[in-house]
Parts: structure tokens; C-alpha cells; sequence
């Protein structure tokens, strides 16, 4: 292998891995799995990625969210 195929390889794993560990996409994967369609919930997002997680819920679950709060520490 040379050095090119193998930097190219080590930026698709790195990728991958940023990818798989986003806010958005665990609440999304965790959210997608709970069947919540006769129950109103309201989101709560602590932290940096404070947004990120209410967006999510709120992209997947738009319809049932009656509420919504996020406090974001810089």
C-alpha cells in the first residue's frame, strides 16, 4: 500500500467515526426506536450540543413535541 491509499483509508475511518458518534444521529438512532405516538413529550437539551439533540428529537417527533427548553454552557 502506498502512502496516498492509506491516508485516504485512515480519512474514511476518522469520517465514519465522527459520523457515527454526531448528537444529532444518536438521538435520532435512540428516538426512532421508542414508539411515543399516544404520548405529548417535551424536550429538555443540557450542553454544547444542547441544539443539535432538540433538533434531532424535533425532526424525528415534530408532531407529538408539546414543549421544548435548552440551556447551552459556553
Amino acid at each position: 500500500m502506498n502512502t496516498a491509499s492509506l491516508r485516504s483509508d485512515a480519512m474514511k475511518i476518522v469520517h465514519a467515526a465522527i459520523t457515527a458518534a454526531s448528537p444529532e444521529n444518536s438521538v435520532k438512532s435512540a428516538i426512532g426506536t421508542v414508539d411515543l405516538r399516544d404520548d405529548p413529550i417535551a424536550i429538555v437539551a443540557i450542553g454544547k450540543a444542547a441544539w443539535q439533540m432538540a433538533n434531532a428529537a424535533y425532526s424525528r417527533k415534530k408532531d407529538i413535541i408539546c414543549d421544548g427548553r435548552k440551556r447551552i454552557h459556553h
